[in-house]
C-alpha cells in the first residue's frame, strides 16, 4: 500500500488486502484503510469481508459467481435490501461475528 500511496494515484486498488493477515495486523491495516477513506482517497477495494466493505465504503458492489447482483450503499445491502438472498447473506453475517 505505502508503494502505491507514494505515486499518488486517482485510485487506490486493493486487492483482499486483510485476507493473510493475523487478526491483530488485520485491524492495523482496516485502520490505515479508513483513514485513507477519511482523508477521501478513491479507492476500490476487492475483498470477502464484508465488514471491511462495509467500514471503508460509500457504497458496495455484491457479486456472486462472478456477476453483479446488487450495487448499493453499505446500510441497504446489510440491512434493508429487497433481495431476501442478498438479506438473509448479511443477517447471517452479522450474526456470526
Amino acid at each position: 500500500m505505502v508503494r502505491a500511496l507514494a505515486m499518488d494515484p486517482a485510485v487506490l486498488f486493493l486487492d483482499e488486502p486483510t485476507s493473510a493477515l493475523d487478526p491483530k495486523m488485520s485491524r492495523e491495516v482496516v485502520t490505515v484503510i479508513n483513514k485513507l477513506f477519511l482523508d477521501n482517497i478513491t479507492m476500490l477495494c476487492v475483498t470477502h469481508d464484508p465488514f471491511l466493505a462495509k467500514y471503508i465504503s460509500d457504497s458496495i458492489v455484491f457479486m456472486d459467481e462472478g456477476i453483479v447482483v446488487a450495487e448499493d450503499i453499505a446500510e441497504r445491502l446489510f440491512y434493508d435490501h429487497e433481495d431476501p438472498r442478498i438479506r438473509e447473506f448479511f443477517m447471517s453475517v452479522i450474526d456470526h461475528r
